[in-house]
């Protein structure tokens, strides 16, 4: 393997739909870590250093927003993509 210049490898990503927990599901981290050593197998010999969890930025209607602010004719927004 070559090594990244950073010394770290990210592995994910992953989803949960219909909630706003903020912690670390293990069965979700132990399942993403699986699915890479069948990949590469060598990534069983690096340590874990940490495990991080967020919330995606999404719409009601999970559609982006994409275009001009309405009154600031020099702002645009392209959000809510999540993912």
């Amino acid at each position: 393997m070559v090594k990244p210049t950073s010394g770290q490898v990210l592995i994910g990503s992953s989803r949960e739909f219909d909630t706003t927990a903020r912690a670390t599901d293990p069965r979700t981290v132990h399942a993403m870590l699986a699915r890479a050593l069948e990949f590469m197998p060598v990534l069983g010999e690096l340590a874990v250093v940490r495990a991080w969890t967020g919330i995606r930025a999404a719409t009601p209607d999970h559609l982006p927003i994409v275009g001009p602010v309405p009154g600031m004719s020099r702002v645009w927004l392209a959000c809510g993509h999540e993912g």
